[in-house]
């Protein structure tokens, strides 16, 4: 394994266990992943998403669940850097609010609406890696 150099989309695998997943489009995706009305595995419910959405649950919703994905690779993680967007998913659903439904949960400091896209995090200089 040392010394492999990897491509967005590839994997590694060791003793046939996938051990990284490169960043890539497809994996950002996976980790905003929600499509309750549709997906089989999620059996009916926004809650059971990889992005959970308890906001989009029919009965007793709720202003709780995913709140932001990261993703990155071995090269990136030298560098310090991830690629990360802010809030819950928006991809395949309506993107969340705080609106009048949600005035009871204290939110300080947080936008009124997560509407972001990925952006690529880094370090500032001076920083030693």
């Amino acid at each position: 394994m040392a010394g492999t150099v990897l491509h967005a989309g590839s994997t590694l695998a060791y003793n046939d266990r996938v051990v990284c997943v490169c960043v890539s489009a497809d994996y950002q995706k996976l980790m905003q992943h929600n499509k309750w009305q549709t997906d089989p595995l999620q059996l009916g419910s926004a809650a059971n998403g990889v992005m959970a959405r308890y906001d989009l649950v029919k009965s007793d919703p709720d202003a709780f669940g995913g709140i932001d994905s990261k993703v990155t690779d071995h090269a990136m993680a030298m560098k310090g850097q991830t690629f990360a967007m802010n809030g819950p998913t928006k991809l395949t659903q309506p993107v969340f609010e705080w609106t009048s439904k949600w005035q009871g949960d204290v939110h300080l400091g947080e936008p009124d609406r997560f509407d972001y896209e990925y952006q690529l995090m880094q370090p500032q200089p001076p920083c030693v890696w």
